[in-house]
């Protein structure tokens, strides 16, 4: 009803703004922070928002992370293209732990 989808919203909002600001922000920290621990900053991003219990929310948090991933975190940089097969790796895994922890999520 009119309800779910009142409290759906904000997890929604966050699912598809969170990744993008935290990828964004992760840019200032190239020399700092790998590629994969920058992942591992999404992939808890994507935890937090599956947590909610909202499975669109889940799944969109996944796949704007690993799109935030690829086209901040990885060369050539602000673009979609990934080259190395490392970071093709980290965006799958990304993608599909986040959607294993909806799933979790709603289980639970």
């Amino acid at each position: 009803g009119a309800g779910a989808m009142v409290s759906r919203t904000p997890a929604l909002v966050a699912a598809v703004l969170g990744p993008i600001l935290v990828a964004a922000l992760l840019t200032t920290m190239h020399g700092v922070v790998t590629g994969s621990n920058a992942a591992l900053v999404l992939v808890l991003l994507v935890v937090a928002v599956a947590a909610t219990g909202h499975r669109s929310a889940g799944v969109v948090a996944a796949l704007v992370g690993a799109a935030s991933f690829d086209f901040f975190l990885t060369q050539p940089y602000f673009q979609f293209a990934t080259f190395a097969k490392d970071d093709v790796v980290t965006a799958v895994l990304l993608t599909v732990i986040g959607l294993g922890v909806t799933e979790l999520a709603l289980w639970g």
